[in-house]
């Protein structure tokens, strides 16, 4: 059980892989499914109870990124995902691993 700081690599057939979200990013009225694209692949912070808690990084296989908050193994409270794919950076609150409440996106697409 991992409790405490640390580095986590996810396997290619972890369960939190295998339970994708779809969703859907919204810069300039486009929209972009990455379903797939955001493939969890390595998580540096802190656990609790085997599960992401608190302040850390999550890297996905797109080399997009999180770095804020989690509650029990998801993004809640403060911070800030860039979508490499996409051009598109989204930073403020979070609640159950969506955007929740007030945040700022900025798109360098055109």
């Amino acid at each position: 059980m991992k409790h405490g700081e640390g580095e986590y690599v996810f396997s290619l057939d972890s369960q939190q892989n295998q339970n994708l979200n779809k969703a859907a990013v919204r810069p300039n009225n486009k929209v972009v499914k990455f379903d797939r694209a955001l493939i969890k692949k390595k998580y540096i912070g802190s656990f609790v109870d085997d599960l992401m808690h608190g302040e850390g990084k999550l890297e996905y296989g797109n080399n997009s990124s999180y770095k804020g908050s989690f509650l029990k193994g998801k993004r809640s409270g403060k911070g800030s995902i860039t979508y490499s794919f996409a051009k598109m950076e989204y930073h403020g609150s979070w609640l159950n691993d969506r955007w929740h409440g007030e945040g700022v996106i900025i798109s360098s697409d055109p």
